[in-house]
């Protein structure tokens, strides 16, 4: 791996050297002022909102700069996570994941958009969508034996992170073309029906941005036919992820209320813009009285 020491990020190395202007991430100890910038751009650690970016944009920034790690170092993200939570006493963990799902958003984006969602679904399923699946599954196979290898799970001397429960939320990625969208929630629909460790899906990236907004209803008209077809599967999203000055102000009166009652979601994310919701009191209510999801089942960490 390398360090773009324009960008303060993360990038592959070409071959086995780095590209010019690039620095190959083992020299990092050798140089204090760089790591602790880096350290700076992908945290916010430190940060003051002096340079006219916000903290939201800060942290958003962030995701970019990994993108030169590896997927097959799964394994030991998952054991840090595990290995602190087991510090902190806790029992379960429940963390959001995203496999690679390029080949059945290209499979979606072959078929062409529908905005039948419930025939788009047989479509896609015609087309040989589950056979994606097992690709899905090995990837969690493979992490979930990495950790295991480096707790030294069921071996003499196995860590107390073995005894921290691990399971999956699918995060689909909502600010992609209609049919990616799509092809990803039908993914977690699809994968939380058949493997134990996929308990639900959620939706990420900025709610903030243009084709979040955009198509924010949209995407609940999705989740709300799947959800007909795979009631079983829970669902957790983030909403209400605004504040005034951030979007126009009809985009605060909505959100959340469509991810309880188009979006099924037993949990929500954030929530913070609740008061701004048409009819927010009733909201409040209606949750106070609703059974949640963590409550039903294992204790979370979000």
């Amino acid at each position: 791996m390398c360090v773009d020491t324009t960008k303060v990020a993360f990038v592959k190395a070409e071959g086995t050297t780095c590209a010019s202007g690039n620095i190959p991430a083992a020299s990092l100890p050798q140089s204090q002022k760089l790591y602790g910038a880096l350290i700076d751009a992908f945290s916010m650690r430190t940060f003051a909102p002096v340079t006219g970016e916000s903290g939201h944009d800060h942290f958003f920034n962030t995701f970019d700069k990994f993108g030169g790690t590896d997927p097959r170092h799964t394994g030991e993200w998952i054991d840090e996570v595990a290995t602190r939570a087991a510090a902190q006493n806790e029992q379960y963990l429940e963390l959001m994941d995203t496999p690679n799902f390029a080949p059945v958003a290209a499979l979606a984006a072959k078929i062409g958009y529908h905005p039948d969602f419930a025939q788009y679904h047989e479509l896609v399923l015609a087309h040989g969508f589950r056979s994606y699946l097992p690709e899905m599954e090995a990837h969690f196979d493979q992490a979930g034996a990495a950790r295991r290898e480096r707790e030294h799970c069921g071996q003499t001397g196995a860590r107390a992170a073995c005894e921290v429960e691990v399971r999956y939320i699918y995060q689909v990625l909502h600010g992609l073309p209609k049919e990616a969208v799509f092809a990803q929630i039908l993914l977690g629909f699809e994968l939380a029906s058949i493997d134990p460790r996929i308990v639900g899906l959620n939706l990420v990236q900025p709610e903030d941005c243009y084709t979040c907004m955009a198509d924010y209803r949209l995407h609940m008209q999705m989740i709300d036919t799947l959800h007909a077809l795979y009631p079983k599967v829970h669902i957790t999203l983030h909403a209400g992820e605004l504040v005034p000055g951030m979007v126009p102000p009809e985009e605060l009166t909505f959100h959340i209320r469509s991810a309880v009652e188009k979006g099924h979601a037993e949990r929500i994310g954030h929530g913070v813009d609740v008061m701004y919701e048409d009819k927010s009191l009733d909201l409040l209510r209606r949750w106070r009285q609703s059974t949640s999801w963590s409550r039903s089942t294992s204790p979370a960490t979000m």
